[in-house]
C-alpha cells in the first residue's frame, strides 16, 4: 500500500499520493492522486487502492535501471510493414514494460539515421510514437535519477554507449 507522499506510476503518468478518499456509494477506499508533470496540482486522480486494474506501481530502482541499460543493446528492432507500425508500437508503448519503450526509442533512432542519410524526415507515426516513449522512458527514469529530461537523455546514451563499447 502506498502513502501520502509516495511517487509512483498510474499508468504512464508520474504521480504523487496526495490523499485518500473513501466512495460513499461504494465504500471503498482510494488514492487521490496528483501529476507532477503538471504545472498546477489541480488536476486529482482517483484511484481504487485495491488496484485491480494494475494501473498502480512502484517507481523503478537505481539498480533496475543499471540492469536495464546493459540489456538495451542487444534488445530487438521492432519488426513490422509500415501499415502495421502504428499498431505494433501502441502495443509496445500499452505494454508497461521498459523493454519495449526501449525497442520504440532503438528502432525510430535507428530508422531516423538510415532516412537522415537519404536527406528524409522521419515518418510522423514513428516520430509520435518515439516522443511519447521518451516522455514515459526518461520522465520516470529522471526522477529516480535526479536528473531534468535532458540529462536523462544523455545519462542513457552514455550508458549504452559504454555497453556497446565493452
Amino acid at each position: 500500500m502506498f502513502e501520502i507522499g509516495d511517487v509512483l506510476m498510474y499508468r504512464r503518468e508520474l504521480c504523487k499520493v496526495v490523499d485518500f478518499h473513501k466512495n460513499e456509494i461504494n465504500k471503498e477506499m482510494y488514492y487521490v492522486l496528483t501529476p507532477l508533470e503538471e504545472s498546477t496540482t489541480k488536476t486529482k486522480i482517483q484511484v481504487p487502492v485495491a488496484n485491480r486494474a494494475n494501473h498502480l506501481r512502484k517507481l523503478i530502482t537505481k539498480a533496475e535501471i543499471d540492469e536495464l541499460l546493459l540489456k538495451v543493446p542487444n534488445l530487438e528492432l521492432v519488426q513490422s510493414r509500415n501499415s502495421n507500425m502504428k499498431n505494433e508500437y501502441a502495443s509496445l508503448l500499452n505494454s508497461g514494460k521498459f523493454e519495449d519503450l526501449f525497442r520504440i526509442i532503438k528502432t525510430t533512432y535507428l530508422k531516423r539515421q538510415e532516412r537522415l542519410t537519404s536527406k528524409k524526415k522521419l515518418g510522423m507515426i514513428d516520430e509520435s510514437y518515439f516522443q511519447e516513449a521518451e516522455r514515459c522512458l526518461y520522465t520516470e527514469l529522471g526522477y529516480v535519477l535526479n536528473m531534468s529530461f535532458e540529462e536523462t537523455r544523455d545519462y542513457v546514451c552514455k550508458e549504452i554507449k559504454k555497453c556497446i563499447l565493452k
